[in-house]
Protein backbone atom coordinates (compact mmCIF):
# COMPACT_ATOMS: atom_id res chain seq x y z
CA UNK A 1 0.00 0.00 0.00
CA UNK A 2 2.66 2.37 0.82
CA UNK A 3 4.07 2.17 -2.64
CA UNK A 4 0.86 2.73 -4.57
CA UNK A 5 0.29 5.82 -2.31
CA UNK A 6 4.18 6.82 -2.55
CA UNK A 7 4.28 6.61 -6.51
CA UNK A 8 0.72 8.91 -6.17
CA UNK A 9 2.51 11.80 -4.20
CA UNK A 10 5.75 11.34 -6.55
CA UNK A 11 3.51 12.48 -9.07
CA UNK A 12 1.66 15.07 -7.19
CA UNK A 13 3.27 18.58 -8.02
CA UNK A 14 1.29 19.66 -4.89
CA UNK A 15 2.78 17.35 -2.76
CA UNK A 16 6.23 18.07 -4.01
CA UNK A 17 5.93 22.28 -3.75
CA UNK A 18 3.96 22.70 -0.43
CA UNK A 19 5.22 19.42 1.79
CA UNK A 20 2.90 17.23 3.63
CA UNK A 21 1.06 16.76 7.12
CA UNK A 22 1.64 13.70 8.51
CA UNK A 23 -0.60 12.52 11.51
CA UNK A 24 0.53 9.51 14.13
CA UNK A 25 -2.28 8.52 16.20
CA UNK A 26 -0.04 6.89 19.12
CA UNK A 27 -2.82 5.82 21.10
CA UNK A 28 -2.79 2.18 22.82
CA UNK A 29 0.46 1.58 21.94
CA UNK A 30 3.30 1.25 23.70
CA UNK A 31 7.27 1.78 23.52
CA UNK A 32 8.06 -2.33 22.32
CA UNK A 33 5.17 -2.42 19.82
CA UNK A 34 6.37 0.98 18.64
CA UNK A 35 9.93 0.62 17.47
CA UNK A 36 9.35 -3.24 16.62
CA UNK A 37 6.78 -2.66 13.58
CA UNK A 38 8.94 -3.38 10.88
CA UNK A 39 12.10 -5.88 10.98
CA UNK A 40 14.97 -3.64 11.87
CA UNK A 41 16.58 -4.30 8.47
CA UNK A 42 13.15 -3.27 6.46
CA UNK A 43 13.18 0.23 9.06
CA UNK A 44 17.01 0.83 7.77
CA UNK A 45 16.04 -0.08 4.14
CA UNK A 46 13.36 2.28 4.58
CA UNK A 47 14.46 4.50 5.99
CA UNK A 48 17.38 5.38 3.27
CA UNK A 49 14.83 5.39 1.13
CA UNK A 50 13.37 8.03 2.26
CA UNK A 51 15.70 10.14 2.87
CA UNK A 52 17.96 9.76 -0.10
CA UNK A 53 15.10 8.80 -2.76
CA UNK A 54 12.21 10.72 -1.79
CA UNK A 55 10.86 13.58 -3.34
CA UNK A 56 9.01 14.95 -0.62
CA UNK A 57 9.08 16.92 2.89
CA UNK A 58 6.88 17.40 5.41
CA UNK A 59 5.24 20.35 6.22
CA UNK A 60 4.17 19.45 9.65
CA UNK A 61 4.09 16.15 11.96
CA UNK A 62 1.41 15.86 14.16
CA UNK A 63 1.24 13.52 16.91
CA UNK A 64 -2.19 12.66 19.32
CA UNK A 65 -2.66 11.04 22.12
CA UNK A 66 0.99 10.10 22.84
CA UNK A 67 1.63 8.08 25.43
CA UNK A 68 4.02 8.64 28.16
CA UNK A 69 7.35 7.48 26.52
CA UNK A 70 6.95 9.40 23.80
CA UNK A 71 6.47 12.48 25.53
CA UNK A 72 9.81 11.73 27.68
CA UNK A 73 11.44 10.78 24.34
CA UNK A 74 10.52 13.91 22.29
CA UNK A 75 11.87 15.86 25.33
CA UNK A 76 14.35 14.49 25.31
CA UNK A 77 15.29 14.85 20.66
CA UNK A 78 13.82 18.38 20.95
CA UNK A 79 17.21 19.58 22.91
CA UNK A 80 18.79 18.74 19.72
CA UNK A 81 15.98 19.69 17.08
CA UNK A 82 16.68 23.28 15.66
CA UNK A 83 13.81 26.22 15.97
CA UNK A 84 12.43 25.47 12.34
CA UNK A 85 12.25 21.51 12.97
CA UNK A 86 10.34 21.86 15.97
CA UNK A 87 8.10 24.66 14.85
CA UNK A 88 7.04 21.34 12.03
CA UNK A 89 6.04 19.07 15.19
CA UNK A 90 2.43 19.72 16.63
CA UNK A 91 1.81 17.95 19.41
CA UNK A 92 -1.70 17.24 20.16
CA UNK A 93 -3.56 17.72 23.55
CA UNK A 94 -6.52 15.25 24.32
CA UNK A 95 -10.01 17.03 23.46
CA UNK A 96 -8.60 19.55 21.36
CA UNK A 97 -7.77 16.60 18.53
CA UNK A 98 -10.52 18.25 16.00
CA UNK A 99 -9.59 21.70 16.23
CA UNK A 100 -5.69 21.10 15.88
CA UNK A 101 -6.33 19.15 12.74
CA UNK A 102 -8.60 21.49 11.18
CA UNK A 103 -6.10 24.19 11.96
CA UNK A 104 -3.25 22.55 10.69
CA UNK A 105 -4.19 20.73 7.62
CA UNK A 106 -6.00 23.63 6.50
CA UNK A 107 -9.89 22.76 7.19
CA UNK A 108 -12.49 19.92 7.45
CA UNK A 109 -12.41 19.32 3.49
CA UNK A 110 -8.97 17.60 4.04
CA UNK A 111 -9.14 15.10 6.37
CA UNK A 112 -10.55 11.79 5.28
CA UNK A 113 -14.36 10.98 6.26
CA UNK A 114 -14.53 8.84 9.61
CA UNK A 115 -10.57 9.17 10.78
Amino acid sequence: MFVWIAHLLFLDDRAQANGLVIVDDMAEIGFWSYMTMLPVQVGISLDRFLISVTPLKAKNVVLMHRPKWMEIGYGLLSWFMTDKMRSRVTMVSNGEEAETLKRVVGGADFIPKDF
